[in-house]
């Protein structure tokens, strides 16, 4: 995937697992943490997997975090952002949008932690938990090798993107005030967490 921001040591932390299972939701199970996707579909053991939200850009408000979940029909200004080999696209839903972000702040949980981290990452990330629902989301769903992932790109909330519902929030530079990272759902891990760079 291509990004236009610079990746420090923190992108050696390639893929970590959530820290333990989920507590259950009452009816949902694993067979539920999929989306089935055109020409990806997974089986599921369920007659009913979580419904897209709509095929506008639903905005998610939350105490936690506020984002906007871009439709398949809204991905086509998303598009230049990733390879061509990942170019296909499904809508999260509120669940799955939920389990992302759960998943993302143990993660940075456990990143403070590493001790292969210098302490300026470390810092990033410190300032990026300690702020973390200052920060507006963009969530787009994506197969990688077919694989469904939702893209979060994270930006701070400072109103200079009046568009951020429906246009790509795509700077260079810009420090920890920017950040992208990937959620994997079959595995419910994280991937590809990236803290831009300075100017």
């Amino acid at each position: 995937m291509r990004f236009r921001f610079v990746a420090a040591t923190i992108v050696a932390l390639s893929l970590i697992a959530c820290s333990g299972p989920e507590t259950p939701t009452p009816g949902v199970g694993p067979e539920d943490l999929l989306v089935e996707t055109p020409g990806h579909a997974q089986p599921s053991t369920t007659a009913a997997s979580p419904a897209p939200i709509s095929n506008e850009n639903p905005l998610i408000e939350m105490p936690e975090y506020t984002g906007v979940v871009i439709s398949k029909n809204g991905t086509s200004e998303f598009s230049y952002l990733f390879d061509k080999a990942s170019t296909e696209f499904w809508e999260p839903s509120v669940d799955d949008i939920s389990r992302a972000e759960k998943c993302i702040r143990r993660f940075l949980e456990s990143v403070q932690e590493d001790p292969k981290l210098s302490a300026f990452p470390k810092e990033d990330v410190a300032l990026i938990l300690n702020n973390l629902e200052q920060y507006r989301r963009q969530y787009v769903g994506i197969v990688v090798d077919g694989e469904q992932r939702i893209w979060c790109n994270s930006f701070f909330n400072d109103d200079s993107f009046p568009d951020w519902e429906r246009v790509p929030v795509d700077v260079d530079g810009g420090g920890n005030r920017y950040w992208q990272i990937e959620y994997v759902l079959l595995q419910g891990k994280c991937t590809n967490f990236h803290v831009h760079g300075e100017s």
